[in-house]
């Protein structure tokens, strides 16, 4: 790591040059200078003595534990700076080390070619301008262009090395041995014995000056000096000039380009090595290497551009002898004597200069002991003869030589001349090296006490403020006098030397530690000894007075100081600030160091440009943007290279500006993204776009970088690093610069949907200026053959939202779930699995859940929002969509977005496998921009700055780092972390390859048909798949109707009653306008590509049908459907159809009336007195003469029939034009015997019993008769069935708040209702003929409505109550007794005074048991209800007319008798009467003190408590009381 030339510890340090020589690459030298970089320090217990006795005077042996520090550099000072020696010697290179690359060149061991014209021939095949010879002639070269330099060696690395030293091998050439044979004290010892030369001839150099009677001061010296130096550099860039290439350098040529040019040697005599001019001793003679100041020439080559070293013929040099000099240097004024005289004060000045160059060259050769009696003897003659410049510079080097001391811990003692309190001293006596009162003893190296040390050091860190602050002093007082002030230069590094050692004092706490010496030293950086920000209140010196002085060191407005003296001075004061941790004036001078370079900069690359022939933009970028080659092949840049990319970025961090990207430098190369990969992230991480752009943390980051800091100043730091970089050129670094600009401008927020577009902050020129400025560079950049330069979009809410377009409906995919496949269940929907019909806990259903769905193999359409908030067009040259998960095709390019809008863009995509689709972005490519993944931000989300300000200035920033925010509390921290927006994405199921379904012809004429009203109508549809490579193994049919619309709406209404509720879900989903005939074919359906299929359907003429379609969907499923999980889906092909629906038969009115049962009993009677043993078989030919209904009533009561009936009329009317054939169907329980109990029975149960024949007229009604059996139902409170399971809900009363009596009459009468039309069918047929075409359709019967009297004809009670007449001792009564005649089934006919028996049968119908009480009421027939009851002396009877019975079970009957007894004529009646003695429960009574079974309610435990809750018994009447006629013997 080069060191730090700001160094308070600089003055002590020995520059050394490093130049490349002979044929070696610029890579290669780094290296090597690399090696040496890390032997600065050498001891002097190290190093061997030199023997010789006038070479001693810095004999390293006299001090061991001295230290020499080296400096490499590689590279002249300026001029500036080399005028300030030897004031300041440490500017000045004293020793040169030429590098050589051993690898290129043939062995250097003559021994192993052989003689010397195979020698010749092997240095002839390499090249003959880069021989051996020139090599080692390197060091005389060396000599000539460096002439002041003391010592000179050549350094030749990776070399073989040689068994002896070659004859002729120069003395200074050093052999450096491969890396991988080098050990730990190789190079150490390579120093010692470079550093053994350069002390011995320090000697003569030490001689020089001791001769010479006084040195100017800088100021003085500094004119001539520079004359010389611009002659000097001009020759010099001739030859550089002459030295140069003819044709231009690729920057991709520049990586493998020599570093040095063929060595040139002048013409000489001979070119062999053992000539007199190769052969030179190591020390160069005493006329030839004497100095003078200030007039002493240095033979230099400042003013290189390449570093090379160009070899030319010696020139002619000026040599003075010994004599001479000394005269001229005794020669003084001869006006005026003694030791007041102005001469004699100028002599003493002079001598004081003098011992402080020799105190200085003590203290660059290690010896601080020597060094500290000469600084100190000869700062004290400074100060009496107020020598202002020199006598600071003396203090200051005492002090260096202090620091020095102590860090080794030799023991010192402190002198008063560094005391700003000590008085000012009398001059000393003219005798040499004279102790005086402020002289300093040399301290004592060889046992130095340790104890001693420390309290010296404490005493050196307690007088160490005031000392400095003397030293700034003196540089003030010096100033007010033109003639003894120091240059603007040498005076900025002064200040900025003592703020460095002043800021080291702050940075350990104002006390001067071991660790601080350490850091000062050798150069550590000073992060790890930081104290806390805290305490930094009450450590001295404070940062504000640090922070003042070092601003001194500013270059004034009307100073003469070139721009690279001024740079440095200013990169120093930032290096001040920078340890202080004043991070926002340390970012002020870096912008002012940046202005200060752009002029010079584009002056200089107009100069280059125009002395190479190319243009001005290629002037000094064109190598500096490519580094030395690796084995990838990759460019790798110097660490020394990124100087100005770490300012911009520590400036760019202070003012809220993240420039890091700066530092990652141009891409070596773009391969093409996998966007369609299993992980995005890994992709864009191979092509060095990274994972986390656009990622949401890192723009909340950004979001609150953003906040901190003034917008403007942002800008202003922006434009200036900008105009740096145009002025290099750094086509990498204007790119950068110019999109942070556009980011820092941009938005940066996700608007809302009906928003605008947040504005930029820049003007639109500004924009329009930047946005050309990245394509312009670009072009530039490929002109040099830079083809990886990009940069990172700077709005990361490019991708506002991505839309699916659903595709046509033939190609659509529709959802089915899983229950559409089990042929059991409904279709429209499954059974619910729990308990509860809605659970509003429960997820959303899939059915109300829009899928996205897309087809393997086939086009999808997205559309693609873009937002553009910038007033200038962006140029798309590629977009894809970012998908996981499974590969997706899209590819859209050369698209412009135009300026300030949203944009939508479609693209086309190919899903190439079935699985779910996520789309989490895109990655777009933009023009002069490197390819990126977008996030999909489609949330409105706008960040929001810190409410409570908890820190200022950069402590704000830093509290939302994880270093800054570890003491914060965990709720602390939830405040700090500002949450970023919310990525969406869209997520899609692709399915397998599809088949695709056409409609091939449809039998009906143009798709249309007219049906009448219940008719029923066949049509064929043929369908082909025109798929390439996709079967059809699933068909499902469905259907769509004008019809279903209305009744949906009606399901709707919450309000409606149960039985109008279930009409309209039968119509709904049994009673429907279409249907698959032979739909047993879609069971093993198989449709292949190409095939053909046809279906058979049927439309029924329904009330209200005007248009329906026919849905067939399909689907490839590949797979059996038992293993379908839980969802499927399909395409749908529809077919549309117009239908007109015209009347036929319409149902008018009915009624149902009672009717006799004596018909049956007569009917029965004649078939028993027959024949009974005889078959009754029915006539084949009825009579005639009978009309329909005499026929009617011959059938009742006979075939096993029931003998209670009802008469039910229907009127029915034609509404169709054409004669109409009615025909009406009852049907009866085919297991019905006489006497079985009727009940309830399925409709398959139920076969024909009779068919009642109407031939109607058009616009005719007819009433038609029909005898029906009267019906019972078991549970007449049956809830009603509810058919569509979406339509039950939970605890919710019968609509419109109906009482429980009218509940129960509801339900009862839709009961038998149902029952009703299940015996009763009809149907029509239009007769052929007279316009007609035989149609025929079924009779709808369902808008029948019941009474309460039409339902109290045609049901039957729980029980039966039958009552008989019969002689005492009979079992039955015929028509043919003598005492009793039956005359129907209830009438009898009786003598008077005759006993008879009255016995009432009853019977249970229902299915649970009752326990009745029999009530029998005699009275006389027709005569008023008090007259009617007056029995007396009119009929008698024996036994209680009201009797309780025991419990009657379910089936069965029981029979109770009376005697009776008339006792005048007349007519009679007993009627009868059933009441339920108690109510029971399955499990007993529910009032009374008996146990036993119950009769359990019909329905009631189902209902709930409030709708029906009927505990009142119940009574049950005779339909027909039994009547007797009384006669008497007449």
């Amino acid at each position: 790591m080069p060191l730090d030339p700001l160094s308070p510890i600089a003055p002590a340090r020995v520059r050394v040059l490093l130049l490349p020589v002979g044929r070696i690459r610029k890579s290669r030298f780094q290296s090597f200078v690399a090696r040496l970089e890390p032997q600065f320090l050498v001891r002097l217990g190290d190093i061997s003595p030199d023997g010789r006795p006038d070479r001693n005077m810095f004999s390293p042996a006299a001090f061991p534990n001295g230290m020499v520090i080296y400096d490499f550099s590689t590279h002249l000072p300026s001029s500036s700076h080399l005028a300030l020696s030897p004031f300041e010697l440490f500017r000045e290179p004293l020793m040169v080390l030429g590098l050589a690359d051993g690898s290129e060149y043939a062995s250097l061991n003559p021994n192993e070619v052989g003689d010397d014209q195979a020698r010749e021939q092997a240095d002839e095949k390499q090249d003959g301008s880069f021989s051996m010879d020139n090599l080692f002639r390197g060091v005389d070269l060396l000599r000539e262009q460096y002439p002041k330099v003391l010592a000179h060696k050549l350094l030749i690395f990776d070399n073989k090395p040689v068994s002896s030293v070659p004859p002729l091998m120069p003395d200074n050439v050093i052999f450096v041995p491969p890396i991988t044979q080098l050990r730990t004290t190789t190079m150490k010892t390579i120093m010692c014995d470079a550093t053994a030369t350069f002390l011995a001839e320090l000697t003569s150099y030490a001689r020089s000056i001791q001769a010479l009677s006084t040195i100017d001061s800088p100021s003085n010296a500094e004119g001539s000096y520079l004359r010389w130096a611009n002659q000097s550099s001009s020759n010099v860039s001739i030859e550089n000039a002459k030295a140069r290439p003819a044709s231009r350098i690729l920057p991709s040529e520049t990586i493998n380009k020599r570093m040095s040019m063929p060595v040139q040697l002048r013409p000489s005599s001979s070119d062999r090595p053992g000539s007199q001019t190769a052969s030179r001793p190591s020390t160069p003679q005493e006329g030839t290497r004497g100095r003078r100041a200030p007039d002493y020439e240095f033979g230099t080559s400042h003013g290189r551009t390449d570093g090379e070293i160009s070899i030319s013929a010696p020139t002619a040099r000026s040599e003075a002898t010994s004599e001479a000099r000394d005269s001229s240097r005794d020669s003084m004024s001869i006006q005026g004597f003694g030791s007041g005289s102005l001469s004699e004060r100028n002599r003493n000045r002079g001598k004081g200069r003098i011992g402080i160059v020799i105190g200085t060259l003590y203290l660059i050769a290690g010896r601080w002991n020597d060094a500290l009696k000469e600084l100190v003897e000869s700062t004290n003659r400074a100060r009496a003869f107020s020598d202002h410049i020199w006598y600071a510079k003396g203090v200051e080097n005492i002090l260096v030589c202090l620091l020095l001391c102590a860090w080794k811990g030799i023991d010192f003692e402190i002198s008063s001349v560094v005391s700003p309190y000590a008085e000012k001293a009398p001059p000393p006596k003219p005798a040499a090296h004279t102790t005086t009162a402020g002289t300093l003893d040399a301290p004592k190296s060889s046992q130095p006490s340790n104890e001693s040390a420390r309290a010296a050091l404490v005493k050196l860190s307690e007088l160490l403020p005031d000392s400095l602050n003397m030293i700034m002093s003196i540089y003030d007082r010096a100033a007010a006098n033109v003639t003894e002030a120091l240059p603007d230069n040498a005076f900025s590094e002064a200040v900025i030397r003592i703020s460095k050692l002043f800021a080291t004092l702050h940075v350990f706490g104002g006390t001067l530690t071991y660790d601080a010496l350490e850091a000062l030293i050798c150069c550590k950086p000073l992060e790890s000894f930081a104290p806390n920000p805290s305490s930094r209140l009450f450590i001295r010196p404070l940062r504000q007075d640090i922070a003042e002085l070092s601003f001194k060191a500013l270059p004034p407005g009307d100073t003469k100081m070139v721009t690279g003296d001024r740079i440095i001075a200013l990169a120093g004061i930032a290096s001040v600030l920078s340890m202080l941790g004043l991070q926002r004036k340390k970012a002020i001078i870096i912008k002012e160091l940046l202005t200060v370079c752009i002029p010079s900069l584009i002056d200089a690359r107009k100069a280059g440009a125009a002395e190479i022939g190319i243009h001005p933009a290629a002037g000094l970028s064109a190598l500096s943007l490519v580094g030395s080659p690796d084995s990838g092949g990759k460019t790798s840049a110097n660490p020394s290279e990124h100087g100005f990319k770490e300012l911009m970025v520590a400036a760019g961090q202070v003012y809220g500006i993240n420039l890091l990207q700066l530092l990652e430098g141009p891409q070596s190369g773009v391969e093409e993204l996998k966007v369609n990969g299993l992980n995005p992230a890994d992709n864009l991480e191979q092509n060095g776009a990274s994972a986390d752009d656009g990622a949401p943390a890192s723009i909340a980051s950004e979001a609150i970088t953003r906040f901190f800091g003034s917008l403007h100043l942002k800008y202003d730091i922006l434009r200036t690093g900008l105009a740096f970089c145009e002025a290099l050129p750094d086509f990498d670094g204007v790119l950068q610069l110019s999109a942070t600009m556009l980011k820092t401008a941009g938005p940066a927020v996700v608007p809302g949907l009906n928003e605008s577009i947040f504005g930029v902050t820049l003007a639109k020129e500004e924009q329009v200026r930047l946005a050309t400025n990245i394509p312009r560079t670009l072009g530039a950049a490929r002109t040099l053959g830079l083809t990886s330069l990009e940069v990172d979009y700077w709005d990361d809410f490019l991708v506002s939202d991505v839309y699916f377009e659903e595709a046509s409906p033939a190609h659509r995919p529709i959802y089915h779930p899983k229950s559409e496949l089990d042929v059991e269940a409904d279709r429209q929907s499954s059974k619910p699995s729990g308990p509860f019909i809605y659970d509003a806990s429960s997820k959303a259903t899939a059915a109300g859940t829009v899928e996205k769905v897309l087809v393997s193999g086939e086009p999808s359409c997205f559309d693609l929002i873009l937002r553009n908030p910038f007033e200038f067009e962006v140029e798309i040259e590629w977009l894809k969509l970012a998908v996981e998960h499974l590969e997706l095709e899209s590819l859209e390019e050369h698209l412009i977005l135009g300026p300030f809008r949203t944009q939508t863009i479609p693209i086309k995509a190919i899903a190439l496998q079935a699985g779910e689709l996520r789309i989490i972005g895109c990655l777009i490519k933009i023009r002069g921009c490197r390819e990126k993944k977008f996030n999909i931000y489609n949330k409105p989300w706008v960040p929001e700055p810190e409410t409570r300000v908890k820190n200022t200035g950069l402590a704000a920033k830093a509290s939302n780092d994880h270093t800054a925010s570890q003491d914060l509390s965990p709720k602390d921290k939830e405040t700090t972390n500002s949450p970023g927006p919310d990525p969406s994405h869209l997520v899609l199921t692709v399915i397998r390859e599809q088949p695709l379904l056409q409609i091939q012809s449809i039998s009906l004429t143009q798709s249309s048909v007219m049906i009448l009203e219940g008719e029923r109508q066949m049509f064929r549809v043929t369908l082909k798949n025109v798929a390439s490579n996709s079967s059809v193994d699933l068909l499902l049919v469905s259907f769509q109707d004008s019809t279903i619309a209305p009744i949906q709406a009606a399901l709707k209404n919450k309000d409606l009653p149960r039985p109008e509720l279930y009409e309209l879900e039968l119509q709904y989903l049994r009673n429907q306008a279409f249907q698959l005939r032979n739909s047993e074919q879609l069971n093993n359906v198989s449709i292949g590509p190409g095939e053909i299929v046809e279906f058979e359907f049927e439309v029924l003429g329904k009330p209200g049908l005007s248009e329906g379609a026919i849905q067939i969907d399909y689907a490839c499923l590949g797979m059996p459907r038992a293993e379908i999980k839980e969802r499927f889906f399909t395409r749908r092909v529809s077919i549309p159809l117009s239908i007109t629906v015209n009347a036929s038969v319409m149902f008018q009115r009915l009624d149902v009336v009672p009717f006799s049962s004596d018909f049956a009993w007569s009917n029965q009677q004649r078939h028993i007195a027959v024949s009974p043993k005889t078959p009754t078989n029915r006539s084949p030919n009825p009579d005639p003469q009978k009309n329909r209904f005499s026929t009617l009533l011959d059938r009742v009561g006979r075939e096993g029939s029931a003998s209670e009936h009802c008469l039910v009329l229907l009127d029915l009317r034609n509404a169709w034009p054409n004669p109409i054939t009615i025909s009406i169907d009852v049907l009866h329980p085919s297991s019905s015997e006489s006497g079985a109990i009727p009940s309830s029975a399925s409709s398959e149960n139920l076969t024909r019993a009779y068919t009642i024949h109407e031939y109607l007229y058009p616009g005719h009604t007819t009433r038609t008769l029909l005898l029906l059996p009267r019906l019972y139902l078991p549970n007449l409170y049956a809830p009603i069935p509810i058919l569509d399971e979406k339509n039950k809900r939970q605890f919710v009363r019968s609509q419109g708040q109906l009482s429980p009596e009218a509940e129960r009459d509801t339900r009862e009468k839709f009961w038998y209702r149902e029952e009703f039309l299940k015996h009763v069918k009809g149907r029509w047929k239009e007769e052929f003929g007279m316009g007609g075409s035989g149609r025929e359709g079924e009779l709808d019967l369902r808008g029948i409505r019941l009474s309460r009297g039409m339902l109290d004809s045609l049901k039957l009670d729980d029980i039966a109550i039958e009552m008989s007449i019969h002689a005492p001792g009979d079992e039955e009564t015929t028509a043919t007794d003598q005492v009793v005649k039956r005359l129907g089934r209830s009438r009898f006919e009786l003598r008077v005074d005759e006993f008879v028996v009255c016995k009432a049968t009853l019977r249970n119908r229902s299915a649970v048991p009752v326990q009745p009480v029999l009530r029998l009421l005699p009275a006389l027939v027709d005569q008023p209800a008090g007259a009617a009851l007056d029995l007396d002396r009119k009929l008698a009877w024996t036994g209680l007319l009201q009797r309780v019975l025991p419990p009657l079970a379910a089936g069965a009957d029981c029979q109770v008798e009376l005697g009776l007894c008339a006792l005048c004529s007349g007519e009679f009646e007993i009627g009868a009467s059933v009441e339920e003695l108690q109510v029971l429960k399955d499990d007993g009574l529910v009032t009374g003190g008996g146990k036993g079974q119950g009769r359990a309610r019909s329905g009631t435990d189902s209902f709930s408590e409030d709708l029906i809750k009927d505990r009142s018994r119940r009574v049950w009447y005779t339909s027909q009381p039994c009547r007797i006629i009384a006669i008497g013997e007449h």
